[in-house]
């Protein structure tokens, strides 16, 4: 083998990228155009292109050409600089996977770039093409470093080891903090699992599609990009460590549980068990940091101060649950407000007569009159609508069940108006109930939330499963408001919320063989936005089919004040209307 040969391929190489670029590429690329100019020709995974590059390399084995990137289980992986590649696994005959290995280490060695081919963003049939280099391998992690660039890297952007550590660095952009736009994003994973391992540090879950390297000291606070200011953690515990759910104490490398924060599953009580630890300032600075954000944080003192005495006890056991939102301490908290009211109802002995009259006031007559159990922050029915993938199932703010006869879920709105369509504010969906309006997947069904759908969520491919609101929706609503075609689609709109509600009522009550299946919908009468849920929800029962016109309702809180005062709660009636004076401002009542 001589430098002539290694020259001529790489001449080769680069020669058939710029014809790529000649013939419109190296985005949206046809599989045809790949394979003619030789860029890939496998099925999966490493191309070699055995019967030219073999001989190239000194010890006469092949070179890789190519490498797929279906974007199938490691999508968060690939980025507009470089990819982290994994090794293959596919436990083939004759030792196929391990020559593949040695075989993109010898495109490294030689310096010589490979075609690394990815779905095309723009359709499913097409491919994006990039030029890689080598830079780096990891045997124990099994994975490869690419970077990508017209010409070879020179130097390892890394920090050597006899270099001194810098946490913070002004240079950095820390306006740039979208995973998307981070130029050594995969540099600094490669570097973190190779320090740490390819387990998460504080659960030991070593599956690797769901393994991100975290910052201490994050890119918005210009942080760097050193594995010393990183760790590798599991996708869940990432979120939470960012959300401040926990944190590492520096000294003794423990690790502390906020309060309340519900169950992490964390299974390990320090990081001392890696085989390295982060650099003594980075767990240092994240310490501090959380210590502070922990001091400011309202306590539950705070937010028992903004409940109603009576359900009190009933939001603690909720807080203990972690299901209380951190703004749930602020005035106008519709969630403190619907625990006070409905977790108030719960601890009273003659409920079943107080929620009897409360539905009575809404128009709902269908209900037995027997004391309920009430349960407040429901969430634990992501199954019965199948809302599998997302962030934002539906969770009733409260659930009344009479037993095996009836269940009725209820959502409060205090200042608030009514959630629409997220596919429509994101611009996924164009408004419309029609073959087409999937603007972001290509589905061609009506509604994009009928089919399954893969999905990008926090830089990781997550699978979002078809919901079954359309499914449920038959058996509430009329049939002349969910044929295909509607301009625009009746749930694009306030009324969205309030269908997903309804639809996890019967569902509930399917799932139990409860015969009777109801929605309240509760709110402020004097709240700027009072107009704005009345108009969503007139529309929205317009809709229903005739048998539920006795299950579903509407009532203010201010006649759920003069119920309770009928009743003999003035303590719990007064509370209520001081609340509401206090957040919207009184009127004559």
């Amino acid at each position: 083998m001589s430098s002539d040969v290694v020259a001529a391929e790489l001449d080769f190489r680069l020669g058939r990228w710029q014809e790529l670029w000649q013939r419109g590429g190296p985005t949206d690329v046809s599989k045809s155009l790949i394979r003619e100019l030789g860029l890939y020709g496998g099925a999966q995974g490493v191309w070699v292109d055995a019967e030219r590059t073999r001989g190239i390399a000194p010890d006469g084995g092949t070179v890789t050409v190519g490498l797929l990137h279906t974007g199938h289980h490691y999508a968060d992986d690939l980025s507009a600089s470089g990819i982290i590649y994994h090794y293959p696994r596919t436990n083939r005959r004759g030792g196929r996977d391990l020559s593949e290995v040695e075989a993109t280490k010898r495109a490294g060695e030689l310096a010589l770039p490979v075609f690394v081919v990815a779905p095309s963003s723009t359709s499913g049939a097409r491919r994006d093409v990039y030029l890689g280099w080598i830079v780096d391998s990891d045997d124990e992690a099994e994975l490869f470093l690419v970077t990508f660039a017209d010409e070879a890297p020179t130097g390892r952007p890394s920090r050597s080891a006899d270099a001194p550590f810098m946490l913070l660095d002004a240079n950095v952009d820390a306006r740039r903090v979208e995973v998307a736009s981070r130029p050594n994003q995969q540099r600094f994973k490669f570097d973190v699992i190779a320090r740490y391992g390819a387990a998460c540090a504080v659960c030991d879950i070593a599956v690797r599609e769901v393994l991100d390297a975290v910052h201490l000291a994050g890119k918005a606070q210009q942080g760097v990009d050193d594995p010393e200011n990183g760790l590798a953690l599991c996708a869940t515990h990432h979120r939470a460590f960012d959300r401040g759910l926990f944190a590492i104490e520096p000294s003794s490398t423990t690790i502390h549980v906020r309060p309340n924060a519900g169950d992490l599953r964390i299974t390990r009580q320090s990081i001392a068990h890696l085989k390295a630890l982060p650099h003594a300032e980075a767990l240092d600075w994240r310490w501090r940091r959380w210590n502070a954000a922990e001091a400011a944080r309202p306590t539950l003192v705070d937010f028992l101060a903004n409940v109603y005495e009576g359900a009190r006890p009933y939001f603690k056991e909720l807080w203990d649950a972690g299901v209380i939102d951190s703004n749930a301490s602020v005035p106008h908290s519709s969630q403190s407000l619907c625990i006070s009211v409905f977790g108030g109802v719960r601890a009273l002995e003659d409920r079943g007569m107080v929620m009897a009259a409360i539905l009575e006031a809404a128009g709902i007559t269908a209900f037995p009159s027997y004391s309920p159990t009430i349960t407040c922050e429901e969430r634990s029915g992501r199954d019965l609508l199948n809302e599998h993938g997302g962030r934002h199932p539906t969770c009733p703010d409260a659930l009344s069940c009479w037993g095996d006869d009836a269940v009725l879920v209820v959502e409060s709105k205090f200042t608030e108006q009514f959630g629409a369509c997220s596919q429509v504010k994101s611009r996924h969906c164009s408004g419309n109930y029609e073959v087409g309006s999937d603007l972001f997947g290509g589905s061609d069904a009506a509604c994009r939330l009928s089919v399954d759908h893969v999905q990008i969520v926090r830089g990781r491919e997550q699978i979002r499963t078809a919901r079954r609101y359309w499914e449920i929706s038959e058996r509430l609503f009329q049939q002349v408001h969910l044929v295909e075609g509607q301009h625009p689609c009746p749930f694009s709109d306030g009324r969205y919320q309030l269908m997903r509600n309804l639809s996890y009522a019967r569902a509930h009550a399917d799932r139990h063989r409860i015969p009777l299946a109801g929605f309240l919908v509760t709110y402020c009468d004097r709240a700027k936005n009072a107009d704005h849920s009345k108009t969503a929800y007139a529309c929205f029962s317009s809709m229903l089919l005739p048998e539920y016109a006795d299950k579903v309702g509407m009532v203010s809180y201010e006649t759920v004040a003069q119920i309770l005062r009928k009743e003999g709660e003035h303590k719990f009636a007064n509370w209520l209307d001081g609340k509401l004076d206090d957040v919207v401002g009184s009127d004559a009542r």
